[in-house]
């Protein structure tokens, strides 16, 4: 045995907890010819191995794990293990993660054993097609790719990397997710209470219309605001794992002046940035979550803040609401009720929820300047009308609390995965 490391978990409830939880994987000291070998494995194929690790609770079990490096080979260095934690007993007065409720042992002295679930999986899809349609799977080859359907045995949905899908359409696609299948709703939740057959063209949700960057705090002009219509994603990195299935997209290069003067240089040097966006999915789970990042192409944190757009059809006779509680800016719902059915589209983040308008079909929402932001895009489907406003939030409350507000975190917190370094 050459490497080992322990990590504690902190449950910050008085209640026993399971959950998924992020380790920052610099703060692993995983040696650096396994980080090499992994950033060889992403040039060719987008993915990687576990290094051969193996994660062990206090009993000898083996810990389904999985290692993700979500900025793909140009910053390989920079990662995320990601570690399923059942069972995790809670304490009293420990909301502060001060205790650790459960430890692991990550060892390379033998492979780990655990079997990959057959729920999460990963589809790619090559050429243009219409939204509305079925899309033709092949093979993950060198074919320009237009999207991916990410599912977990709750959901599948279709995320296009491309502006268009259909030359004939004037819609802009990209970086929106143009299908949703529940499996507890019928059809498609893009387009409510409609075969699909009948799917509007413009139909979309969780789109990132345009993000905003701030100068210098010295600097008295206003934001840059960048659109993002015109600019289409890559790929860069792809996993079904053990634990979760996940994807990474890349949008830019954006160019940025930050004007120095008169701490640093006066010179207005332009910075090159690329925004992230990771998407991923745990097993059997009704929403999946997103994290946004900018970053500089040596690898830099900027602060920013995202525009999102969801295009949801609304019919003559559907009803629709929309429920937040203003003393809690961190999530909303919007409900379409039609004949017995409540469909419900929820959105949560860990930075305050600005701007929410709703016009038409159209939700429209922003996010706090700040750096990495992680959301929850949840969905609910229930028979018989939900009037309460209490119960219409309760789905996407619960997890906001679970997996946002309090969700299970490494002890010391410097470990949790984050792209800000410790002394930044």
């Amino acid at each position: 045995m050459t490497y080992k490391t322990t990590i504690d978990i902190a449950n910050p409830s008085n209640k026993k907890r399971s959950g998924y939880e992020k380790v920052n994987l610099e703060s692993l000291g995983i040696p650096e010819e396994l980080i090499l070998q992994a950033k060889k494995q992403l040039l060719e194929t987008k993915t990687t191995n576990d290094f051969g690790l193996s994660l062990k609770d206090a009993k000898g079990d083996q810990v389904p794990y999985q290692i993700d490096h979500v900025f793909g080979s140009d910053l390989s260095h920079k990662g995320v293990l990601v570690i399923q934690c059942d069972n995790v007993d809670g304490m009293e007065n420990n909301d502060d993660y001060k205790n650790k409720s459960i430890s692991y042992v990550l060892t390379d002295n033998e492979s780990s054993t655990v079997k990959k679930p057959d729920n999460l999986l990963i589809e790619w899809y090559y050429g243009p097609q219409k939204p509305c349609e079925p899309y033709s799977l092949e093979p993950l080859t060198s074919k320009p790719l237009y999207g991916i359907k990410l599912c977990n045995g709750a959901i599948e949905l279709f995320f296009s990397l491309k502006n268009k899908l259909d030359p004939d359409l004037d819609v802009c696609y990209t970086g929106s997710v143009t299908s949703i299948n529940h499996c507890q709703a019928p059809g498609d939740l893009t387009s409510p209470f409609k075969d699909i057959d009948d799917k509007p063209p413009w139909a979309r949700w969780g789109q990132v219309t345009d993000i905003a960057l701030f100068p210098t705090p010295w600097d008295v002009t206003w934001f840059t605001k960048i659109p993002l219509w015109d600019h289409e994603y890559e790929l860069v990195y792809r996993k079904d794992g053990p634990v979760r299935s996940i994807a990474s997209f890349r949008a830019g290069p954006f160019f940025m002046k930050y004007k120095g003067e008169p701490f640093f240089n006066e010179k207005i040097n332009p910075v090159e940035c690329y925004l992230y966006r990771i998407l991923y999915a745990f097993p059997n789970q009704p929403f999946y979550f997103e994290q946004l990042v900018v970053l500089s192409k040596d690898g830099h944190s900027l602060s920013f803040r995202p525009y999102f757009l969801s295009v949801i059809p609304t019919l003559v006779k559907e009803q629709s609401s929309f429920n937040r509680f203003e003393h809690v800016p961190d999530y909303f719902a919007v409900w379409r009720s039609w004949a017995s059915l409540d469909i419900g589209y929820g959105f949560t983040s860990d930075s305050h929820i600005r701007g929410i308008t709703i016009q038409g079909n159209d939700t429209r929402w922003r996010l706090q300047n700040s750096h990495m932001k992680t959301c929850i895009h949840a969905f609910n489907s229930v028979n018989g009308k939900l009037q309460d406003t209490k119960e219409r939030l309760k789905y996407i409350g619960d997890e906001w609390y679970e997996h946002i507000f309090k969700p299970l975190r490494p002890t010391p917190l410097s470990q949790t995965f984050n792209i800000i370094p410790e002394d930044g």
